[in-house]
């Protein structure tokens, strides 16, 4: 009996101070890191990736056949390469491109594992033809996600692609962005900057690279929008910025700000120009 009491008492020692006690009403310590809650000694320099490739067609609709217009050599499809992180690697940033991969780049529908490419495409392609009912089946859609950029703390894809409804008069091009935090999976686009951080000069002298032009004139008559703006108060892109090895990528979608012939604008903010823009995170995590 005294034995055990002997025990009891010496593994109530042990964890005593393994955890450190404390009176009543002292704050408790936080031993480990969020890295070490995510993954024990994980290892998130690099990130493993597996690309997947999807390339699948079907037949055209009945609604599209029966139109004078109905290009009959036509064949819908979607083709697409999709880079997946390691589950394994990082459970919690795998999650979080995943989700966003679901909900921005297919229907945001799914809900099946997130890990499976090729299921959450069939989902996004069945979406798609029960629009309008059916006559959206009848398009053509090509993407890519890919990772671009990679740092110790910080990794980002990116989403382009091109989408073809048979008899417009042209496609959709698109590029989206997205850069994640590799702990925890956490997103930085706008939330990078200071809420005060003036970006009006940095946006036009980027347009103004972008469009090759030299005056606000000349800007002004490059781009195309509301009575809300002008080249003196430019709107930031809809879409989150990203970092690539070059700075922060702005980039405004076709007909965001100027013609669809205009392309798709962007701006980069050069690394060594941001750091009295961000926040103190953003900042120490771009530097790594």
């Amino acid at each position: 009996m005294n034995k055990i009491k002997l025990t009891a008492g010496v593994f109530a020692a042990t964890m005593c101070l393994a955890t450190g006690c404390r009176q009543k009403g002292e704050e408790p310590s936080v031993p480990v890191t969020v890295e070490e809650i995510q993954h024990p000694m994980a290892d998130l320099s690099e990130i493993h990736l597996d690309s997947v490739t999807v390339d699948t067609t079907w037949a055209l609709s009945d609604e599209y056949r029966s139109e004078t217009m109905g290009d009959e050599d036509a064949v819908p499809g979607l083709k697409c390469v999709v880079d997946v992180p390691s589950a394994s690697q990082a459970p919690l940033l795998a999650n979080a491109v995943m989700e966003w991969i679901n909900e921005i780049c297919m229907s945001g529908t799914y809900d099946g594992d997130l890990m499976d490419v090729k299921a959450m495409v069939v989902d996004a392609i069945n979406n798609q033809k029960k629009d309008s009912g059916g006559i959206c089946s009848d398009s053509y859609r090509e993407f890519n996600i890919r990772k671009v950029y990679e740092n110790a703390a910080l990794i980002t894809f990116v989403y382009s692609g091109y989408d073809y409804a048979f008899g417009a008069a042209h496609g959709s091009p698109y590029c989206v962005g997205a850069t994640f935090r590799k702990t925890d999976g956490k997103i930085f686009g706008w939330n990078m900057f200071r809420q005060n951080a003036d970006l009006q000069p940095f946006l036009k002298e980027g347009l103004k690279k972008y469009f090759e032009v030299s005056t606000d004139d000349e800007l002004s008559e490059s781009l195309m929008m509301d009575a809300l703006y002008s080249v003196e108060y430019l709107p930031k892109a809809i879409n989150n910025p990203w970092v690539n090895k070059d700075g922060i990528v702005m980039q405004y979608q076709a007909y965001e700000i100027a013609c669809y012939a205009a392309g798709q604008p962007y701006v980069v903010i050069p690394v060594d120009k941001v750091d009295n823009l961000l926040t103190t995170t953003a900042s120490k995590l771009i530097r790594q």
